[in-house]
């Protein structure tokens, strides 16, 4: 989502403001939603169907999961098409590294349920039942140069 005049622009997104509070960003939200404004303050995501229906891809023999950035939230969190199931199921709890594909190469070998669980890059379940790429304090998109459709790959032992 995307604030109009809330921080600076980046890729046709927007960095959302951090002296906003949630509940601010929220009433913003609330009145143009009031005011018939919605379109002056978020722009539509439309594309997100088709990008679920992008499947992952498992390979047992290989030890590795690729799958694709789907989609980067308001908090700039990179959604994957890696189901978490799949993730859990293949990995365990055995060590694992995942690495997105961008200007940086990006890497992480942290994996929380929660939030809470860490203060670092790490990789969490996302409501939609996919894998999310989080860092607690957000951007983690902008910090590590992650965008849509960058190429995601985990292995493990």
């Amino acid at each position: 989502m995307m604030f109009k005049d809330a921080g600076i622009p980046l890729e046709g997104r927007q960095l959302v403001d951090d002296t906003a509070t949630s509940v601010e960003k929220m009433l913003r939200m609330v009145a143009a939603l009031l005011d018939g404004t919605i379109g002056q303050v978020t722009t539509a995501y439309d594309h997100f169907n088709l990008k679920l229906m992008e499947q992952a891809y498992h390979n047992q023999n290989q030890h590795l999961i690729e799958g694709k950035i789907m989609y980067v939230d308001a908090f700039f969190n990179a959604i994957t098409n890696i189901p978490v199931k799949m993730f859990k199921e293949a990995v365990g709890d055995r060590p694992f590294r995942a690495v997105v594909k961008s200007s940086n190469d990006w890497q992480t070998v942290i994996y929380a349920d929660d939030y809470k669980d860490c203060q670092s890059f790490m990789l969490t379940d996302n409501p939609l039942g996919c894998l999310e790429i989080a860092y607690p304090q957000g951007k983690v998109s902008v910090l590590a140069d992650i965008n849509e459709d960058s190429t995601i790959e985990i292995t493990y032992e």
